[in-house]
């Protein structure tokens, strides 16, 4: 597996790049071993980059620079994605990793499905929630728990875009209720577009499947928040800070909710990268791995229709 990389912001390489843990593609790779290249136009980051893992930082992105690579990873901002895919796609490698979303415009995300299909390409989309193996045990214990208790309210908490960061939240529902997003009704929603372009932070209620949702974006803030929050009648499992922490609430005598000490679940996205990076290696290997890209297509196609278009 050889790998290119274009971009050197955050995911790609600049998270991590002076703490603990695996939160970039650059990092994590060069953990497990996948070999790579960085290719980032404005390279003042990638040359130092490049130095810090021994790799080749690419200046221009010709025929013959192209070929020497079997995969790339796109994880430059969400207005060149497109660009990049058209460019890419009809090289036949033999996986494409992007950053999500893939687009904000539905007439982009038609097109990009068809030279999906037309090339029989294979595209990860980088949803990564539900590939952590902490969140795929509390998703077990999650359907185990609704076998007997039904969900009555999520309330999702973030900032930065519906796609950028909400999209998150609600790919990750739908990995752990087992159904898509597109079992939605009575949207209620107002949308302030304080992040970048045409990608506005949302504030919505509706119905997913019977279960009442609320989506509260947090406008005009400067610091990280992305919260999941599941009420049952008398108990409540808080996901905090991105997921990185499970914490488990019950109903006390006196009708407020009490924190269960001994059912917290810490640490979930320490590493989450390296577990990307571990499930890409895997995926390169066995074409028997299926890539999420139409269900990435598809939730960033709905999110435009229902929560952007028809404002």
């Amino acid at each position: 597996m050889k790998a290119l990389i274009i971009g050197c912001g955050n995911i790609a390489s600049m998270y991590d790049i002076k703490t603990s843990g695996y939160k970039t593609y650059a990092k994590s790779f060069s953990k497990i071993g996948i070999s790579f290249d960085i290719y980032d136009p404005y390279n003042i980051k990638a040359k130092f980059v490049c130095e810090k893992y021994k790799v080749n930082c690419i200046d221009e992105l010709n025929s013959s620079t192209l070929e020497r690579y079997d995969s790339f990873v796109i994880a430059s901002p969400t207005n060149t994605h497109f660009y990049y895919l058209k460019k890419f796609i009809p090289l036949t490698p033999k996986l494409i990793v992007c950053e999500k979303p893939v687009s904000l415009d539905i007439n982009e995300l038609d097109e990009l499905e068809s030279l999906y299909y037309e090339f029989e390409s294979r595209i990860f989309v980088n949803y990564q929630r539900r590939f952590q193996p902490k969140l795929i045990d509390f998703k077990n214990k999650l359907n185990e728990k609704t076998k007997n208790k039904p969900i009555k309210n999520i309330v999702i908490t973030y900032q930065n875009g519906i796609q950028n960061n909400a999209s998150h939240a609600l790919d990750f529902l739908s990995f752990l209720l087992n159904y898509p997003i597109k079992k939605i009704s009575n949207i209620k929603f107002n949308n302030v577009y304080d992040y970048k372009g045409n990608d506005p932070t949302t504030s919505a209620n509706f119905f997913w499947n019977d279960i009442n949702l609320n989506l509260i974006g947090l406008s005009f803030i400067k610091f990280f928040h992305f919260n999941i929050d599941i009420y049952f009648e008398d108990e409540m499992i808080s996901l905090q800070n991105g997921c990185n922490k499970i914490e488990f609430f019950e109903k006390g005598a006196d009708k407020f909710l009490s924190k269960i000490n001994s059912f917290i679940i810490q640490d979930c996205m320490n590493n989450s990268m390296l577990e990307i990076s571990k499930h890409l290696q895997k995926m390169f290997y066995n074409k028997n791995l299926n890539d999420n890209f139409i269900d990435s297509i598809e939730l960033s196609r709905y999110i435009a229709k229902f929560f952007i278009k028809n404002e």
